[in-house]
């Protein structure tokens, strides 16, 4: 080996090294700032998922059979198998010439979050619909009568108390942050046939709520973040005049049955605080045990 060579060798070995002490340096820093570059799966503490959700509620029921499942394809492209697409109708119709039928799509994502493609706005314009006006985003006028302050939960960063719903069964249900103000970006769209569709959507994502495609990366992607979660729903109707009457009936529908909805979401006060999910380190967590209520489900 002549001088050039060993010097490109020293060079070379050199290198390595600075590159591996810059890496050991640049993950000491990332464990210091407890920054999480690569997200967890997560689960609820339930154990139950979205097919599970009840076809009734005392104001609401299940319209019509429930849908084929998807076919491996159309699985593939939605990206998740816990999802479901059902039909809901007033028991009572507020105008029985005219029930509003409401089309409810959850689905539900967790680990390293990428994109958020599965939206009305591509995917019925894909599916062969024409976007006429909107996207809108508008508030939920959910009942705030039925929520209350979650006593055993601290005040978060914002000051602002965690609040709780029931289920009819009674179970409290702790509501995500900012579920007060909750909005839902609604978009109205063509058939082919020439008939007006309305859909809404917002997600729920890591403890919060967002109406915002780009903004639940940002919700469920948070560095500090060891797992990572987010769920669509999305509320369809040909029922509706307007994206305003599709929120209100949005609210009557969501005060009834978004705590069933929570319930297949894990609780991010308990993930927060470490008793969610179970670690090694941590033998009283809370299981996975649907049969066993948590934090998150507790009888009143």
């Amino acid at each position: 080996m002549n001088r050039d060579q060993r010097q490109r060798a020293w060079a070379t070995a050199f290198a390595v090294v600075l590159l591996g002490a810059a890496a050991g340096g640049f993950s000491t820093v990332l464990r210091a700032a407890k920054i999480q570059l690569t997200k967890l799966p997560i689960h609820p503490q339930s154990g139950l998922t979205f097919p599970s959700l009840p076809t009734e509620t005392v104001s609401w029921t299940r319209y019509g059979p429930e849908r084929p499942p998807l076919d491996a394809e159309a699985l593939e492209q939605l990206g998740t198998n816990n999802y479901i697409s059902r039909m809901y109708v007033r028991k009572r119709p507020l105008n029985p010439q005219h029930p509003v039928r409401l089309d409810l799509h959850c689905a539900y994502y967790t680990g390293t979050i990428d994109t958020v493609p599965h939206i009305p706005e591509r995917c019925f314009v894909g599916g062969g619909l024409a976007r006429s006006a909107g996207p809108f985003i508008l508030p939920v006028p959910l009942d705030a009568s039925r929520f209350t302050p979650d006593p055993t939960t601290p005040l978060g960063t914002d000051h602002e108390p965690v609040l709780r719903a029931r289920t009819a069964e009674g179970r409290r249900v702790r509501l995500p942050r900012g579920i007060e103000r909750l909005q839902m970006r609604v978009t109205e769209f063509l058939t082919p046939q020439g008939e007006t569709v309305y859909s809404g959507y917002f997600f729920l994502a890591n403890g919060g709520v967002v109406a915002s495609a780009n903004r639940v990366r940002e919700l469920a992607f948070r560095l500090q973040d060891t797992y990572a979660y987010y769920a669509k729903v999305q509320i369809t109707s040909a029922d509706v005049d307007s994206p305003e009457e599709l929120t209100r009936h949005a609210a009557a529908f969501l005060d009834e049955m978004l705590p069933y909805i929570l319930l297949r979401v894990p609780d991010w006060i308990d993930v927060e605080q470490g008793r969610y999910p179970p670690r090694p380190d941590n033998p009283g967590a809370l299981g996975a045990d649907a049969d066993a209520p948590s934090a998150k489900e507790v009888s009143s």
